[in-house]
């Protein structure tokens, strides 16, 4: 069987799954968050050596207040679960712009990857506060930073 070596997966569709069942879309984050564990295990299980899951994007700012507030609870959640994994030889990593998050939850982040730094199976990545936009803005200001004399006119 041909294990793929990098699965990435986006929490993309939760709130809709709820509307289909008459659910508020809170039940949805909450259902979509339940099923990480199993696919995290069986992705372990199977040989995979990095899992990417993309959980909150730089746009789901814009979401109502509550349902953010909603979210932000599930994650402080999760994170406080996460040591579950270690028997698993899982290495967590997590990646995306963390300082828009509370003090509290960066530093369990760093507590977590320093916790599993020395396991060596998969690599489960977990993407938090990414956005395509966001990443082009940032690349455009290093190239800008980088090479300020580009954007120069020839005779300028």
């Amino acid at each position: 069987m041909n294990i793929p070596k990098h699965v990435a997966i986006i929490m993309d569709g939760n709130g809709r799954w709820a509307r289909r069942r008459g659910l508020p879309r809170k039940a949805g984050h909450i259902a979509g968050a339940k099923s990480i564990k199993s696919v995290v295990l069986h992705c372990n299980k199977i040989g995979v050596k990095v899992l990417t899951l993309y959980a909150f994007s730089t746009e789901n700012w814009q979401r109502p207040k509550d349902e953010v507030d909603g979210l932000m609870k599930l994650i402080k959640n999760y994170l406080k679960n996460m040591r579950s994994y270690l028997k698993y030889n899982v290495k967590i990593r997590f990646f995306g712009d963390l300082s828009a998050f509370s003090e509290d939850m960066i530093d369990k982040m760093n507590q977590i990857e320093q916790e599993f730094s020395k396991n060596t199976g998969m690599v489960f990545g977990i993407a938090i506060n990414y956005g395509g936009r966001d990443e082009l803005k940032n690349a455009a200001k290093k190239i800008a930073f980088l090479e300020p004399g580009r954007n120069r006119r020839a005779n300028g």
